[in-house]
């Protein structure tokens, strides 16, 4: 929950990230609960997957009825972004255990950096 940004647009649930951080560990134990019956029942709420979009006009765009000027994003309920959050780690975790990703993947792995990916190029450009 601390990698939230904490004062992000709450969604449906109006519930600011901020606020769940400042319940510290009582809702941080039912929250972990929460997760961990949802992964056992392979069943996400369906009040949890519930997103309002609101639309953001861009910048330096003046005729309203182009829809290119319009940014759409969603927000989405905070509680559910927690339960999706922890699945995905769980995810990522069991396809590093199982090494189900190529050596070239970088991106969203623990222990790989920009750093990683240098050495990854400069080994095949000394290997070519």
């Amino acid at each position: 929950m601390h990698k939230q940004m904490p004062d992000s647009a709450p969604g449906v649930d109006g519930l600011p990230n901020r606020f769940l951080q400042t319940l510290g560990s009582p809702f941080v134990d039912i929250i972990t609960v929460l997760i961990e019956a949802c992964w056992e029942l392979r069943y996400h709420p369906r009040r949890f997957k519930a997103t309002r979009i609101i639309a953001l006009r861009k910048s330096n765009k003046r005729d309203y009825r182009l829809f290119n000027i319009w940014r759409f994003i969603a927000l989405l309920n905070t509680v559910g972004k927690l339960i999706e959050t922890a699945a995905a780690k769980r995810l990522r975790d069991a396809a590093e255990a199982y090494i189900l990703f190529p050596n070239s993947q970088i991106q969203a792995r623990p222990g790989r950096s920009t750093e990683t990916i240098l050495e990854l190029f400069t080994e095949q450009v000394h290997t070519a």
